[in-house]
């Protein structure tokens, strides 16, 4: 279907791809989440179907938006406003449901755009964004068995599985997610991140397996800011970008994201279940990994540096 439709991803200077590829490999992922949220809404009842429907309905929604973007693409303002407005209803109708204020529409808008956006930013090496599918999928799914919370328990597994499934077409540059896909991660992620804030979970834990993500986005669009660059438009200067970019495979910077994300996702987890100075040290150990990580485009910058004047002496 992507092929007749000519859904290609054609590289560019900024690309980490040299040939076409096709693009909108994520519409199978949300086609599987949707029909098993589905399945898992109606063999439910009560408050665990309600979450899983409003999941499984933003999911919806994200994907299609994503969905319309690799087609046809469309203005900023309008991405971004219907990101906002899906995260706006999604956490309006879970804060109804619950009895929590209205507020929680505020907090889901923002959080869509975020989750949504840094998924998007992060996903230009093959691999990186199933990796981190399962990855949020699985902490997702520990966090719900810790806690009993079945819609949760359910939500993980099934966006751990879904991702995983890509692997095998994204790995070797077969085929991309494109931006259904990565539209839907960031959704999934986003959402299960209100909602679980919202059933009294520890925020420390839902949000760990992030932490590399945002802290590379951050990082990243400060420093072309802070260099006068042009922050919307398409770069490489994301630090896993940059890795690439020194010699390392698609999947070797692939699996160094996903296992400090993993790493960061699981010390997340043991601080939420723990206190006192455990919970500190562990909360350490995640500031670590993110400033070893975030630090490593610096380290990479001085070498290019030194590199290019022994080249160019004069």
């Amino acid at each position: 279907m992507l092929s007749r439709a000519g859904v290609l991803d054609v590289p560019n200077p900024r690309s980490s791809h040299s040939i076409p590829v096709l693009r909108g490999g994520g519409l199978a992922q949300a086609c599987a989440i949707v029909l098993a949220l589905g399945y898992a809404g109606i063999a439910t009842n009560g408050h665990d179907s309600s979450f899983v429907f409003v999941i499984m309905a933003t999911c919806f929604a994200a994907a299609m938006l994503g969905w319309l973007e690799d087609l046809r693409g469309l203005p900023i303002i309008v991405r971004a406003g219907s990101q906002f407005l899906i995260g706006v209803v999604a956490a309006s109708a879970a804060a109804l449901n619950t009895g929590h204020g209205a507020w929680w529409g505020l907090v889901g808008g923002l959080a869509l755009i975020g989750g949504i956006n840094v998924v998007n930013f992060m996903d230009g090496v093959n691999g990186i964004s199933a990796f981190h599918g399962i990855v949020a999928g699985a902490s997702f799914l520990t966090i719900g068995l810790l806690h009993d919370v079945d819609w949760l328990v359910v939500s993980g597994a099934v966006l751990a599985v879904a991702f995983a499934a890509f692997l095998p077409w994204n790995v070797g540059g077969r085929m991309f997610l494109g931006d259904v896909g990565s539209y839907l991660l960031g959704a999934a992620i986003a959402i299960l991140i209100i909602l679980g804030w919202m059933e009294g979970l520890s925020i420390i834990a839902l949000a760990a397996p992030m932490t590399i993500y945002v802290a590379d986005t951050a990082v990243t669009l400060a420093s072309r800011i802070g260099a006068g660059e042009r922050w919307l438009e398409a770069h490489r200067d994301h630090t896993y970008q940059r890795l690439n970019k020194t010699g390392l495979g698609h999947l070797a910077v692939a699996s160094i994201v996903a296992s400090l994300s993993l790493a960061s996702a699981a010390l997340g987890i043991g601080a939420s279940e723990t206190g006192g100075a455990t919970r500190l040290g562990l909360l350490g150990a995640v500031a670590l990994i993110v400033v070893g990580y975030t630090a490593a485009r610096f380290k990479m910058d001085s070498f290019q540096t030194s590199v290019a004047t022994e080249k160019n002496p004069s």
